[in-house]
């Protein structure tokens, strides 16, 4: 014999009188509502539902859900959809008789920040629990985040949304969404490119250890302002004809990715704009003048023409999608044009790609005076002789 099978649909203002009673017969006798509501009247309880549920209905940043087994409503669903404001929220009244002092520090939680499907509300008839009816009502909401979550990961590789998405006649709650992913282009950087360039360098940098150590106190803004005025001057600099490049990788019009190198053809010589390097306001400067200083020394130090790779920078969201193996390429390719080995320093938690891609130790590593796990290993690539 065939189960009977449970319907989820989305509720209507009609109903409402069914739904409240299915919540009352399931929440009222519970130790929650018991010490929350117990003060309140029936009827007054019965309105609070029956407001709360009738203003889901339709909402778009809500979805009311009913459960119909045997042709019955027997339960419901209240799902807040990702996006939606719960400050929204802040003006519903309770009924006379509620645990106020208890119902604040319930109901004021610091809210989740990152994106989610929040089940505000589940409730089935005691009279038909225990048959598959709340988990065919959770299935809704846990299926369309698994989807949803489907769509973040394909769009953190790149692809963007194309268009609607197809919903079949014939069973609306399958949704397939057309995506497409740009190629990558890897180009040279405009002044144009400058804020999306000083938003991945920002955002790819802020948690690593040498940020960390240096620049914790510098505030985002400050940060952009420091890094636009270098670019700045980097790219009036190759415009009028220096051996130093920015290169912008981008998806369609989106930039997910930097690379800055100079090409040093006098070994010895510290370009300007790495000896003149101005410290972002609310940077640690002593630990600043330490570690770059350091950096500046080797570089004096070194008796070899090369490439020097100064910034690889790609936005988090770009990050594990082989971006930076490509802008390295670039940057290798640069070298190899050059007749030159590649040179860099590299932090901890750079180093195992780099040396994955050929580089090698080929200097003392620089250790932060401050701490010894800020660390920077002077790494070069030796172009082959083919």
């Amino acid at each position: 014999m065939t189960p009977p099978t449970i319907a989820v649909l989305p509720a209507t203002y009609d109903d409402l009188p069914r739904l409240v009673a299915a919540s009352t017969s399931a929440f009222r006798p519970s130790l929650f509502d018991r010490r929350l509501f117990g003060g309140v009247s029936d009827d007054d309880y019965r309105e609070m539902c029956t407001s709360m549920y009738a203003s889901a209905v339709g909402h778009e940043g809500r979805v009311l859900l009913k459960a119909v087994f045997e042709g019955e409503v027997v339960g419901l669903a209240s799902w807040r959809l990702p996006g939606f404001d719960v400050k929204a929220r802040k003006g519903l009244q309770y009924p006379p008789g509620t645990n106020h002092e208890l119902a604040a520090e319930m109901f004021s939680q610091k809210p989740v920040e990152e994106t989610h499907f929040y089940l505000s509300t589940l409730a089935v008839d005691p009279r038909f629990q225990r048959r598959g009816v709340g988990a065919a009502l959770l299935r809704w909401g846990c299926r369309k985040a698994d989807d949803a979550d489907g769509l973040v990961l394909y769009e953190r590789a790149g692809f963007e949304r194309l268009g609607k998405p197809f919903i079949p006649k014939l069973d609306p709650e399958i949704h397939l969404q057309p995506m497409y992913r740009p190629p990558l282009r890897i180009v040279r950087a405009t002044p144009g490119d400058l804020p999306s360039l000083a938003s991945v360098y920002r955002r790819a940098f802020t948690a690593g250890i040498v940020t960390q150590y240096c620049w914790s106190g510098v505030a985002p803004s400050a940060l952009d302002k420091s890094f636009n005025k270098r670019v700045t001057g980097i790219l009036e600099k190759r415009d009028k004809g220096g051996t130093v490049e920015v290169l912008a990788g981008k998806r369609g019009q989106k930039v997910v990715a930097m690379a800055y190198y100079s090409i040093e053809g006098e070994p010895g010589k510290v370009k300007k704009d790495e000896e003149m390097r101005e410290v972002p306001e609310g940077a640690d400067e002593e630990r600043t003048k330490d570690l770059f200083g350091q950096v500046q020394r080797l570089v004096k130090g070194i008796e070899f023409a090369r490439c020097a790779w100064h910034v690889l920078a790609v936005s988090p969201e770009a990050q594990g999608t082989g971006v930076g193996n490509k802008m390295m390429q670039a940057v290798l390719d640069a070298g190899k044009a050059a007749g030159l080995p590649v040179t860099l320093e590299a932090t901890e938690e750079g180093r195992p790609m780099y040396q994955l891609a050929g580089f090698k130790d080929f200097a003392e590593v620089i250790v932060a005076k401050g701490d010894e796990n800020v660390k920077l290993w002077p790494m070069i690539y030796e172009q082959s002789k083919e």
